[in-house]
């Protein structure tokens, strides 16, 4: 709990301080605000990236729950912009709204969020990649703290990143190919990468964690037929014959 980052959503601002204080009880310090989300659903609750056009609103959400999390321990997470507000003014002015209660953590998918015409899926590939724009305004507001997130794919981009920016942020990396996320982390930090092996007896996972660390054999020979000797529910007796004919 205490290096765990609970990301909330909402727009109520008393709303959002009560699930901060209640978390906070319970031993969680670090909390993030989800301006970024873009689905149908979220949007009809009035929060997610359709408050990115409320920066007043905002700004009164994270003020509430600054009155029980450490500023130096929230963070908000948004888009560059939504719709037909996809320009540098209107990631600015978003920004220093939130800068104007203290905040200095941004998390910002380098994509706009189209809120209508396209799905939740859709909203992470179509959109294009702008890491230019959230460059400039880390320049403008150098004295804030930018995590770039958005198709970061492989280890020399997430070095080339990490060059221009205070961090970079993974999303469905981490369970598609765990180990070229082990890889990056290493190189970045590094250190020598530990073998599939070695990694998966540190994760020590147990069955109900198959879908997020299988990928740790992803592209190794043999993994993905596994896989489906899995899936398909085979007997032991077939399971143990495949491990036979490897070995």
């Amino acid at each position: 709990k205490r290096n765990a980052i609970i990301q909330l959503g909402g727009s109520n601002p008393c709303e959002l301080k009560k699930a901060c204080d209640i978390l906070y009880s319970q031993g969680y310090q670090y909390f993030n605000l989800n301006v970024g989300c873009p689905s149908p659903r979220v949007q009809k609750g009035g929060f997610g990236a359709f408050l990115m056009q409320h920066p007043d609103l905002v700004a009164e959400c994270l003020e509430k729950m600054s009155d029980i999390v450490d500023l130096n321990h929230l963070s908000i997470k948004c888009r560059i912009g939504i719709d037909h507000h996809d320009n540098d003014a209107f990631l600015d002015t978003f920004v220093t709204q939130c800068q104007s209660v203290g905040i200095k953590q941004f998390i910002i998918h380098a994509r706009i969020a189209k809120l209508k015409g396209l799905n939740p899926k859709q909203n992470r590939t179509i959109p294009p990649l702008n890491y230019d724009r959230v460059l400039r305004l880390q320049k403008k507001h150098d004295h804030i703290h930018v995590i770039i997130n958005g198709g970061i794919k492989n280890k020399q981009q997430s070095i080339e990143l990490l060059n221009q920016y205070d961090g970079i942020m993974f999303g469905r990396l981490c369970y598609e190919n765990l180990y070229l996320l082990h890889e990056i982390y290493s190189n970045v930090m590094g250190q020598t990468p530990d073998s599939r092996e070695t990694l998966l007896k540190k994760l020590n996972p147990n069955p109900s964690h198959y879908k997020f660390i299988h990928s740790v054999y992803l592209g190794v020979e043999g993994a993905s037929r596994w896989r489906n000797i899995l899936h398909r529910s085979a007997n032991e007796s077939q399971i143990r014959e495949f491990i036979k004919q490897k070995d």
